[in-house]
């Protein structure tokens, strides 16, 4: 394990279990660290084990897309529109319903295997108790619009 994980999981598990040293203020979001605590005392996720993503089976997705079918319908017009002005950036487009579960995805096919592994694809499952804390699943579980970025290693808590 590189340093900058290795620190990243020792802070991670400071503020989850409440021993911030003295006089040290994180540099984290409240709300970040809020889902840091859940993930370890309501969810027992280990922040030392990485996880694979959790793609749902066709079945399943299907399931959660039906839910919401009709608003699918009209928000595809937006993604497609929206993934136009940022195509080439290496961004993709991830539309997932109140549970964390990517119902809609718009991508650079060139690196679906690379986004799947990552868990930034179809039918993702992205609860907070299953993948920890990540935008999808911080979102879901605060009910909050929430800009989330990944300054170190992926995976994990």
């Amino acid at each position: 394990m590189d340093s900058a994980r290795a620190a990243h999981i020792d802070e991670l598990v400071r503020v989850s279990t409440g021993r911030v040293s003295a006089g040290v203020r994180s540099a984290r979001d409240p709300i970040i660290e809020s889902s840091w605590r859940r993930c370890v005392a309501d969810h027992k996720l280990d922040p030392t084990v990485g996880r694979e993503p959790h793609i749902l089976p066709q079945e399943r997705l299907r399931e959660h897309r039906d839910a919401m079918d009709e608003f699918l319908r009209m928000a595809r017009f937006g993604l497609e529109a929206l993934y136009r002005q940022v195509a080439g950036m290496g961004y993709v487009l991830l539309l997932t319903d109140s549970n964390g579960v990517t119902v809609d995805f718009i991508g650079d096919p060139t690196f679906d295997n690379h986004l799947r592994r990552a868990g930034l694809y179809l039918a993702a499952d992205s609860n907070e108790g299953r993948a920890g804390t990540c935008a999808v699943g911080t979102c879901s579980a605060t009910a909050q619009a929430r800009t989330v970025h990944q300054t170190a290693q992926c995976g994990g808590t």
